[in-house]
């Protein structure tokens, strides 16, 4: 199983670099992308053939998850291919412009289901944020739970369970107001459940990785990099 970080930050990229939040798994022929934030379209192109994609999983719908599914759409036309979305359903507008083109599929997914995307299994759990937003808890050769954005909320340990990786909303500074989790999360799941944390969605102005000096099971994402469990 091989991640690849397309993007780390929110709500919005770093100025002069980076990507918003955008990450590749694969394992095998298997190919999942997990939301297309800002800046992730160019760097999916330079990571795998849009036409070897198995399928995208959509954790909210706020810009900065999703506003490169927009280009996307132009892509695909062009290339005369269609991609399949899992995402939850939302009677919005945002939601009918992502999802209304003719070469995306859309899936609507809740934390009730259970889907298999290629070598992937996956289920998903609801978490607590400004908006209706999904983990995924994806299991392959490893298991690895991916939270989206959320602040902390139990079911982030039931998704854990058993897990190898966990690919987490919590880089924000001690003190943030916003509904994202903070360094001091990371840390405390560290200590209690024993799992390797990929620290992301990193505000553009700060960097978490001197808070995790002493906590060799966290590592701040970095974008491009390939992560191989």
């Amino acid at each position: 199983m091989e991640l690849t970080v397309l993007g780390k930050y929110g709500p919005y990229p770093k100025a002069g670099d980076g990507a918003a939040s955008g990450y590749l798994l694969t394992q095998g022929d298997t190919a999942l992308v997990m939301d297309m934030g800002s800046g992730t379209l160019a760097r999916l192109q330079q990571a795998i053939d849009i036409r070897k994609i198995t399928g995208i999983f959509i954790s909210h719908l706020h810009y900065d998850h999703t506003s490169d599914l927009l280009p996307l759409r132009y892509l695909l036309e062009e290339i005369e291919h269609t991609v399949t979305v899992y995402t939850a359903y939302s009677d919005s507008e945002w939601y009918k412009i992502l999802f209304s083109p003719p070469n995306i599929k859309v899936i609507n997914i809740s934390s009730e289901s259970r889907v298999k995307i290629g070598e992937f299994s996956l289920e998903f759990f609801d978490m607590k944020h400004s908006a209706p937003c999904l983990a995924a808890r994806i299991e392959g050769e490893k298991t690895l739970v991916f939270t989206g954005d959320t602040m902390y909320n139990e079911n982030i340990e039931k998704a854990c369970e058993g897990a190898d990786i966990l690919l987490a909303d919590c880089s924000k500074p001690e003190g943030f107001p916003g509904p994202h989790m903070n360094v001091s999360h990371a840390k405390a799941f560290s200590d209690r459940l024993g799992i390797k944390i990929i620290s992301t969605h990193l505000s553009p102005d700060y960097d978490p990785s001197e808070e995790y000096k002493d906590y060799p099971d966290i590592t701040v994402a970095e974008e491009m990099k390939t992560y191989v469990f």
